[in-house]
């Protein structure tokens, strides 16, 4: 009698910065990632895949870094959720006005989340082509990412992540958890001021937070323009405390001096700290 064996999927091991940026060579030189503009965006995104638990190729084609929020593809959540050997989910409810969503530790329910058209109406969503196209999945991706942010924060390693329409939405997003009060106030109020370009201080601290993790001036340019804020000399004061968690929460660790990587901006000597700032 023949016995089966039962293969497992195999991902690549991934043991070392010098294997990510390998790896993001291949990808980024292949051409197949169109979303991803230049070989850092593409060792951004392996490496933020990394962290939370995802093998380089699934970062490559269900990661997105906007404005340094991790955002995954909303099919890489449920998939990620359900291989968790702690958490589960269970829906309640699935329709074109709702969603209900129960949420499992090992298999006990520790909350539920619903997500409805008139939420969806509050926050601008409705009217969106998607949203007119199939309701029941757009909330049921939005209550299955509320669910997992609330309910199961260490699944991704301890990082934030949201889907990509949950950032685009911009400051809607933000209270989207708040009570009902705020959601309201968040329609009536005005604009908020125009962005003005970061003061030198603010620049001499980031600057410094780099240089403290491994970056010179060139590598922090890569590092901010990968992370979706744009061009250095060109950051404004909107996003800065995200810049700034987002330069502390990236570590560089230099090769030793003999092991050059050739044709590589990220190694490059380090300037005077103080030139950023002048």
């Amino acid at each position: 009698m023949t016995e089966i064996v039962k293969s497992e999927p195999q991902s690549m091991i991934v043991s070392s910065l010098d294997d990510i940026m390998r790896i993001s060579k291949i990808f980024y030189e292949s051409k197949l990632f169109f979303d991803t503009g230049t070989e850092a965006q593409a060792i951004v995104k392996v490496m933020a895949g990394h962290e939370i638990g995802m093998p380089p190729f699934a970062s490559m084609n269900g990661i997105d870094i906007i404005r340094g929020k991790v955002c995954i593809k909303p099919s890489l959540l449920s998939a990620k959720l359900k291989g968790s050997d702690k958490y589960d989910y269970r829906i309640i409810e699935q329709s074109n006005t709702q969603c209900s969503i129960d949420f499992l530790e090992r298999g006990l329910r520790i909350g539920t989340v619903t997500f409805t058209m008139q939420d969806a109406q509050k926050m601008g969503l409705h009217d969106k082509d998607n949203w007119k196209k199939q309701p029941a999945v757009m909330l049921y991706w939005r209550a299955l990412s509320k669910g997992i942010r609330q309910f199961c924060p260490d699944l991704y390693g301890g990082t934030t992540v949201y889907t990509r329409e949950e950032v685009e939405v911009d400051t809607k997003e933000i209270v989207e958890d708040a009570p009902e009060i705020l959601a309201e106030k968040a329609v009536i109020d005005p604009e908020p001021p125009k962005a003005k370009p970061l003061s030198g201080i603010q620049k001499k601290n980031i600057m410094a937070i780099a240089t403290k993790n491994g970056f010179n001036k060139e590598q922090l340019a890569i590092l901010i323009e990968s992370g979706g804020y744009g061009k250095l000399e060109e950051l404004t004061n909107e996003y800065y405390d995200d810049i700034v968690r987002f330069v502390e929460s990236a570590v560089v660790t230099p090769p030793p001096t003999d092991t050059a990587i050739a044709g590589d901006a990220l190694f490059a000597p380090e300037p005077d700290p103080q030139e950023y700032g002048r």
